[in-house]
């Protein structure tokens, strides 16, 4: 973890969920990369400047489309992993 911060690994386990063919896989990638990009609201050590001052307003609509797109992850995995089980359980024409 860069600076004890969970949230660095977000954008690997990102990688990992994208990069997996198992949707089980890639849904706990994506899931774990959501809880480590959330993971920022919890930090309580502040970052300084060169002036040793440092303030965090709030946060712009960058940070909530990064989580939007854990999310969505996430949500594919689940489609591809109903249609997986729905290709199994259903016997082909004979």
């Amino acid at each position: 973890m860069v600076y004890g911060y969970a949230a660095w690994l977000a954008n690997p386990l990102f990688i990992a969920a994208y990069r997996t063919r198992n949707a089980k896989r890639s849904f706990i990638y994506a899931v774990l990369a959501l809880l480590a990009g959330l993971s920022v609201q919890l930090q309580f050590v502040s970052w300084y400047d060169e002036d040793g001052r440092f303030t965090v307003i709030g946060y712009t609509y960058g940070y909530y489309v990064w989580l939007l797109s854990f999310a969505w992850l996430a949500v594919l995995a689940v489609v591809n992993a109903r249609k997986e089980t729905n290709s199994v359980s259903e016997p082909g024409p004979s």
